[in-house]
């Protein structure tokens, strides 16, 4: 619809209505349906190519290596693939066999116990946290191995007989910094 056309159609719309129209007040109604008002590009658009706000472009695909830094774009590539994923976690009693489940397990308030996690790369040489606060004790972290030849660990924790209640995420990190989570795999219980 050209300008001319616009402002004929918006003041019929409003013929009966209004018969004083302040300027200012028709150039606004004119930058809100034109969707003017700002000349710059969109952000995030770099000023090159532009959407318009009528159509929508393709996306740009990037290319990059291990350890590639891009210019012009907010992505880097960490170099190397990690080999650290935590899949399976299991509660048990220390010294015991158990199994591990990949939805998680619960622990109560005041128990100890032993976490049982497999999964690729995991070994006990891995630092062990638990969210939240500081109310589950980790010690004891040691390499297993399930009966299928999955890799895993074990630790023990005290619970703290007041820890807050809820589902915990636990983080595994090894020592060349690859980091693996089993979120909200750990939930404290009454």
């Amino acid at each position: 619809m050209s300008g001319t056309g616009l402002i004929k159609g918006i003041l019929r719309s409003l013929r009966g209505n209004v018969r004083l129209l302040a300027l200012s007040t028709l150039t606004a109604i004119l930058m809100t349906a034109c969707g003017g008002g700002d000349s710059s590009p969109p952000p995030g658009n770099g000023g090159g190519g532009g959407n318009n706000g009528s159509t929508i472009q393709a996306p740009v695909t990037v290319v990059v290596a291990d350890g590639q830094v891009v210019g012009g774009t907010n992505i880097t590539v960490p170099t190397g693939t990690s080999t650290l994923n935590a899949e399976m976690l299991g509660v048990l009693p220390i010294n015991s066999g158990g199994s591990a489940q990949n939805t998680g397990d619960r622990i109560q308030r005041g128990a100890i116990g032993q976490v049982l996690m497999f999964g690729t790369g995991l070994s006990g040489s891995v630092t062990v946290a638990i969210s939240g606060p500081a109310d589950i004790l980790v010690s004891n972290i040691v390499t297993r191995t399930a009966t299928d030849g999955t890799q895993g660990v074990s630790f023990d924790v005290v619970v703290d007989l007041n820890a807050a209640l809820g589902a915990r995420t636990v983080f595994l990190q090894s020592g060349t910094n690859q980091l693996t989570s089993f979120t909200g795999g750990l939930e404290v219980i009454p």
